[in-house]
């Protein structure tokens, strides 16, 4: 019995470490260490969408006019730094935040956490953030929680 519980909590931490070392809290920016500091394109195109967070009307368009930019050159700028779409990676700034609010504050409910950084419907969150990091939002929480009671 004492050998079996045992071995479950070497699973928890094993559990844990997994998604502590793959939820990591900056951009996935396919970037050398180089270029991403070197980058004030992207850190001033992140800290529009942050400031931005609470606009869940915020995209392309607002991105556009505030670098200046046509539809087409904005893509090639943003894909050609993080090799995602503008889209995804404004969506990844409000996922990695949500990852944020999660970890600092686990009394937090999860559609409110959705609702702070821009995603108006709940259901779409999940499955983003699902996408994005391999596992439900609620499961992430869940691990948190794991972490701070162990």
């Amino acid at each position: 019995m004492e050998v079996r519980t045992e071995t479950l909590l070497d699973d928890i931490h094993k559990i844990q470490e997994y998604f502590r070392n793959k939820s990591k809290f900056e951009l996935k920016l396919v970037l050398n260490e180089k270029t991403k500091t070197e980058n004030p394109f992207i850190e001033k195109a992140k800290l529009l969408i942050e400031k931005n967070f609470d606009n869940s009307e915020f995209g392309i368009n607002t991105l556009m006019s505030e670098f200046n930019m046509s539809q087409s050159s904005l893509f090639k700028k943003i894909k050609k730094q993080t090799k995602m779409s503008p889209t995804r990676f404004i969506r990844s700034v409000r996922l990695e935040k949500a990852t944020r609010l999660i970890s600092e504050d686990n009394s937090l409910m999860l559609k409110s956490v959705a609702l702070e950084v821009g995603f108006n419907d709940y259901s779409y969150f999940k499955k983003s953030f699902k996408q994005y990091f391999g596992y439900p939002p609620s499961e992430y929480k869940n691990l948190t929680t794991l972490s701070v009671v162990i």
